[in-house]
């Protein structure tokens, strides 16, 4: 279920400014849009509490559970999932350096000193495992790279593209006001690999959130939505990130090899 769960724009170059149908090409905009974008006020650590909905037939998932997310990027972030009655039954927690998976039902650890091959493998080498937690709180990747193109959307909104590794690209949907609508990454053929969409944002403590996201991963036929219950608050504590064993489990240790 890690690769379901787990899971950050800058300048701009030329851009075309002949009209295209059905969409308008936008002339010498992409850096106010992407620095619309990057302004916009996101929280770098805090603690907030969630509600996981979703299924997936490869994950052998389906229901609804609360859980919690903490994050202090990039140095670290868990994801905590728990079910009524029964308390935890999947944490995933990132350190930087490893990232370390826990499936209370068989007492198992998943346990990788290469943190971004799950995330990797999903997004078919696009995303690291912080950009897709940046993902989940609003924030977009590709803060050094230069834009393929920058079209007008639906709505007064943008759509800005990258081309990435080997063909594949990733698609940003940016409202009038700067926050992200969507982020599509397809591969060369323009099969989908990967969907976020995001709901409305709410402003809590000078930071944004969106209330909701909503997750399509093909891949592994999950469909899922995130529902962020309240606003993200401090930590309580500064958090030692630990990806050791737990007494009772047994540790699988994966790379890229496996």
């Amino acid at each position: 279920m890690i690769s379901a769960l787990l899971f950050w724009m800058s300048v701009s170059g030329c851009v075309r400014t002949v009209p295209v149908s059905p969409v308008v090409t936008v002339p010498m905009e992409s850096e106010k849009v992407l620095e619309r974008a990057r302004a916009i006020s996101l929280p770098d650590s805090g603690q907030v509490r969630l509600q996981f909905k979703g299924s997936s037939k490869a994950l052998n998932f389906s229901g609804s559970v609360g859980g919690i997310l903490l994050f202090d990027r990039p140095d670290g972030a868990k994801l905590e999932l728990m079910a009524p009655f029964i308390g935890p039954i999947f944490s995933a927690v990132y350190d930087g350096s490893a990232l370390s998976v826990l499936t209370y039902s068989n007492a198992e650890q998943l346990y990788s000193d290469e943190p971004d091959h799950w995330i990797s493998e999903v997004t078919q080498g696009v995303l690291k495992t912080d950009e897709f937690f940046g993902l989940m709180i609003g924030d977009l990747p590709m803060d050094d790279a230069i834009p393929l193109s920058v079209e007008l959307g639906p709505a007064r909104s943008v759509v800005v593209t990258w081309e990435v590794s080997d063909g594949h690209k990733m698609s940003a949907t940016i409202g009038d006001a700067g926050f992200l609508q969507r982020v599509v990454i397809s591969a060369p053929d323009t099969t989908l690999i990967f969907s976020i969409v995001y709901g409305e944002y709410v402003q809590s403590n000078k930071v944004w959130l969106p209330k909701t996201i909503a997750l399509e991963i093909p891949s592994l036929t999950l469909s899922a939505t995130v529902t962020f219950r309240g606003m993200v608050s401090e930590l309580s504590k500064p958090i030692t990130w630990d990806t050791s064993t737990p007494r009772g489990f047994v540790r699988k240790d994966v790379s890229v090899e496996n």
